[in-house]
C-alpha cells in the first residue's frame, strides 16, 4: 500500500468591501420671509462658515441653496456650482427675498419635485447622503407634516435651526 500525498490548500478568507459613497448633496433652505430681514445676513454667514468646511472642490460635496417666502426661489442647484470658490461667491451675493406669508410646506415640498432630483444634481440614486439644513424663523402658515415625512420617506436628513420667531414644535 502506498500513500500518496496530499496537497491541502489554505482556504482564503473572502472580504467583502462595501463603499460608502464619498461626500453629501448639502441643501441650504433659507427663510427669506419680510419677519427674517435684519437677521439675514447672519444666516449668510452661516451658510458660509458651514460651505468652508465642505469638500467641494474634489467633487465630494455638492451645495444648493434655496430661499422661501409665500413661494421658494432657488438660488442654485445642487449641479450649478463645481469649486467652493464659486459656491461662496454666490452665497456672498444673495440678497434678501421678503414676502410672506411663510409658506414651508410649500418649499418643502419644492425641494422634493425639484432639487432633491437627479436632473438638479441630486446624487441620491447612487446613494450619496442627502442634507437639508433648514434655517427659518416663523411659523409657517402652511402644514409642514406631508412634505417633511416626504423628505424623510427619501432618505433626506434634515437639520432644522430657528431664530427667536420660529415655533420650536414645528421645528
Amino acid at each position: 500500500m502506498s500513500t500518496v500525498p496530499m496537497r491541502v490548500t489554505p482556504l482564503t478568507p473572502t472580504v467583502t468591501v462595501v463603499r460608502q459613497p464619498a461626500g453629501r448633496d448639502v441643501v441650504f433652505l433659507l427663510d427669506g420671509s419680510d419677519a427674517t430681514r435684519s437677521g439675514f445676513p447672519a444666516m449668510r454667514d452661516f451658510v458660509q462658515k458651514q460651505v468652508d468646511t465642505l469638500s467641494v472642490d474634489d467633487g465630494k460635496d455638492r451645495v444648493s441653496v434655496v430661499q422661501y417666502s409665500s413661494d421658494p426661489a432657488v438660488q442654485f442647484y445642487l449641479n450649478t456650482y463645481t469649486t467652493k470658490r464659486e459656491v461662496l461667491d454666490s452665497v456672498r451675493g444673495l440678497r434678501h427675498k421678503g414676502g410672506r406669508p411663510l409658506n414651508t410646506g410649500a418649499a418643502l415640498r419644492y425641494l422634493r419635485d425639484n432639487v432633491f432630483t437627479a436632473s438638479a444634481g441630486s446624487r441620491r440614486p447612487s446613494g450619496v447622503p442627502q442634507v437639508l439644513i433648514l434655517i427659518t424663523g416663523g411659523r409657517s402658515f402652511d402644514s409642514i407634516d406631508e412634505p417633511a415625512s416626504a423628505l424623510k420617506q427619501l432618505g433626506v436628513l434634515t437639520i432644522a435651526i430657528g431664530t427667536r420667531g420660529s415655533d420650536p414644535r414645528e421645528l
